[in-house]
C-alpha cells in the first residue's frame, strides 16, 4: 500500500492583493525524502514553502500536512514537528548558539541530560565546534551561523524540514561542506525535507526529486535520475532554463 504523502496541495491559490502568485497548485510530497523546489525569484518558492507550515493561509484549495488539513486545531504544535531553517539563520543576537538550538527544549522542559545528548549528536553531525556553542551570532562565521540554525531546525526530532534558501549567502566551499553534513543528517534521520532553492546544482546534489516553480503549463515533478539523465554533459542552468521553456533557440 502506497505511504500517503507528507504534504498535500490540492488546487491552492495564493496571492497577493492583485497579483496571483500560485494558481490551481497540485503537489504531494513524499514521506522521508528531500524534495527540492526550483524557479525563478518571485514564482512562489517561499509562499509554497510557508503554506506547508500554516505561516500562509491558501486563498483557495486544501493544504494538507500529515493527512490533515490547515489551518491545524493547534498550530503552535503543529510547527513544533516542524523545522525550519532559512537564508540568514535568523538567530537570536542575545542568545548564544547553544541558546538558540536548545530554546524551544528548554521551553518544553527537557532535562539537563536530554539537552546535552542531543546538543552533542547534532553538533558533531554538523562540524559545528564546540567553541562555536558558547559565541553570540556575530561572532560566528556565516557557515558557523546555517549549522547552528540547521541543529536548531532538528533539535526536537521534526517530522518535518523546511529549508528556505539556508545556503546561499556562505561562500562555496562552506556550502559543499554543509551540503555533505546535511545528507549525513538525512542517512541518520531521513525526515521529510523540503528545500527552496535557486540553483539547480543545489537541487541536483540534494534531493530525490525536483519540483519546478514558473514553468509553462504548471508545475513540473521530475526525479533526480530523469533530470541527470537529460542534462547529460550539460550545465545544471541550463537544464532549468529549458525544463522551463526559456532556453535559447
Amino acid at each position: 500500500m502506497a505511504t500517503a504523502p507528507a504534504i498535500a496541495f490540492e488546487r491552492v491559490c495564493k496571492g497577493w492583493g492583485a497579483q496571483p502568485v500560485l494558481r490551481d497548485i497540485n503537489l504531494a510530497f513524499a514521506s522521508g525524502r528531500i524534495t527540492a523546489i526550483v524557479g525563478r525569484s518571485g514564482c512562489g518558492k517561499s509562499t509554497l514553502l510557508r503554506l506547508c507550515n500554516g505561516l500562509l493561509t491558501p486563498d483557495a484549495g486544501t493544504v494538507r500536512v500529515f493527512g490533515e488539513p490547515l489551518p491545524a486545531p493547534d498550530p503552535v504544535a503543529l510547527r513544533r514537528r516542524i523545522g525550519y531553517a532559512v537564508q540568514q539563520a535568523a538567530l537570536f543576537p542575545h542568545l548564544t548558539g547553544e541558546e538558540n538550538i536548545t530554546l524551544v527544549a528548554r521551553l518544553e522542559g527537557w532535562s539537563a541530560a536530554a539537552l546535552a545528548e542531543r546538543l552533542e549528536k547534532l553538533r558533531v553531525l554538523v562540524d559545528l565546534p564546540a567553541d562555536a556553542l558558547a559565541r553570540l551570532p556575530f561572532e560566528l562565521s556565516g557557515g558557523q551561523q546555517q549549522r547552528v540554525g540547521l541543529c536548531r531546525a532538528l533539535f526536537l526530532h521534526p517530522a518535518m524540514l523546511l529549508l528556505d534558501e539556508p545556503f546561499a549567502a556562505v561562500d562555496p566551499l562552506t556550502r559543499r561542506d554543509i551540503h555533505r553534513r546535511l545528507l549525513a543528517v538525512h542517512a541518520q534521520e531521513p525526515v521529510t525535507t523540503v528545500l527552496v532553492t535557486h540553483d539547480m546544482a543545489e537541487a541536483l546534489h540534494l534531493a530525490e526529486e525536483v519540483v519546478i516553480l514558473g514553468a509553462a503549463g504548471g508545475p513540473q515533478v521530475h526525479s533526480r535520475e530523469a533530470l541527470r539523465a537529460r542534462q547529460g554533459d550539460g550545465d545544471a542552468e541550463s537544464l532549468l532554463l529549458t525544463l522551463m521553456g526559456e532556453a535559447d533557440p
